[in-house]
């Protein structure tokens, strides 16, 4: 009995050189190709531009030519500003996964935690009780 696995080599071989040639012309005309997709993303056709567009693109061609003196920097109405930032305050995180189910209890003390923060910080100073009374 013959060994049927080494009787097509021939026809094996010419399937594996067509492929390698396949795939080589593949990779020629991919490759090859001149890269012109930048040029066109910083190119524009006039007559589809609005005149706000327009407008725009020419303030930020003129952006391009300012040339700024260092002198500047030493000029006193320039040492003379003074800083108005404001620090920025630590927020509260929020929950670690928003898209979590909620649970209903959660919700309930949220909100009984955040009332009766408003009660205290409103009642704070005031000697005023706003507590409810429990009649007996």
């Amino acid at each position: 009995m013959q060994n049927r696995k080494y009787k097509n080599t021939g026809n094996t071989k010419v399937i594996v050189i067509v492929s390698v040639l396949i795939i080589l012309a593949l990779s020629w005309f991919t490759f090859s190709k001149p890269k012109t997709q930048d040029d066109e993303l910083m190119q524009y056709d006039d007559a589809k531009l609005s005149a706000t567009d327009k407008k725009i693109l020419e303030t930020l061609s003129s952006v391009g030519e300012i040339d700024i003196d260092p002198q500047v920097l030493n000029d006193p109405a320039f040492n003379s500003l003074q800083d108005r930032s404001r620090q920025i305050t630590e927020e509260p995180i929020g929950r670690a996964n928003p898209f979590a189910p909620i649970d209903p209890n959660a919700i309930y003390e949220a909100q009984q935690n955040e009332l009766t923060d408003t009660q205290n910080t409103e009642t704070e100073g005031a000697g005023v009780n706003l507590q409810p009374r429990v009649e007996n």
